[in-house]
């Protein structure tokens, strides 16, 4: 028993000693539309952020400046409002699509004459690669010094993209998939929490595996909105005459 305890032991402590992190870079997004769209502020609708992400809700959200009934609510504003995400993922997630549309789907600038609204429809972070992980036991993690992984995490997601006028009228919607993996590796890969079988959305390789999903699924919309650019532009800009 006592044997069993000390192998449990070095394995968690390797897994989050870990390896890389997550850097600034990892949160910007690249790959801007080819049409651009007029400057469009970013909304997001955060009851569906924090359902996709279990352990991501906000504290005292109900009472946050710019909620509307609706959810939905400036990207800045909660990002710079003083609230604790229990999940790192959500405000990842929040970060990258304020980005995506202020840098890559529109022009930019203060005035905006429409908005885009980000949904979650669908996530999931599960953690695979057991035969690796019963590996690294019966082994006392020697292989995973010379670089084999103990796990990894695969987040799948379904991202929306819903453009506005001025006068709050839906003229798109845009749906986007994304999945993606990260491994939980020494030197090459990213740390992972206490346990395999939990998930705090904090260790390392569940950020990166969502990140890079989010990403996948933005590129997917992009392509979309920047095929539907011309319509999207004449529309916007009749509402603001």
């Amino acid at each position: 028993m006592k044997n069993t305890f000390t192998i449990m032991t070095l394995i968690l402590a390797t897994m989050l000693a870990g390896c890389k992190t997550v850097q600034v870079a990892d949160l910007k997004p690249k790959n801007p539309i080819a049409n651009k769209l007029p400057s469009l502020e970013p909304l997001v609708h955060i009851g569906s952020f924090e359902a996709a992400y279990s352990l991501g809700t906000t504290v005292g959200s109900a009472g946050m400046p710019g909620m509307g009934g609706s959810g939905v609510m400036g990207a800045g504003s909660i990002l710079g409002y003083a609230t604790a995400f229990t999940d790192r993922r959500i405000q990842d997630a929040i970060v990258l699509f304020e980005r995506e549309v202020r840098d890559n789907i529109t022009l930019g600038g203060n005035t905006t004459i429409g908005s885009a609204v980000g949904r979650i429809l669908t996530g999931e972070t599960k953690v695979k690669g057991w035969g690796w992980y019963a590996a690294s036991l019966v082994t006392l993690t020697i292989p995973n010094l010379f670089g084999m992984p103990f796990c990894y995490y695969q987040t799948e997601l379904e991202l929306e993209v819903e453009i506005r006028d001025c006068n709050e009228n839906t003229i798109g919607r845009y749906q986007g998939y994304g999945r993606r993996h990260t491994t939980v590796a020494l030197w090459h890969g990213y740390g992972g929490a206490e346990s395999p079988q939990q998930i705090t959305g904090n260790e390392g390789a569940a950020r990166m595996s969502n990140i890079n999903a989010i990403k996948m699924a933005m590129d997917d919309i992009k392509t979309k909105i920047d095929a539907d650019a011309p319509r999207l532009r004449r529309e916007l800009e009749a509402c603001r005459k």
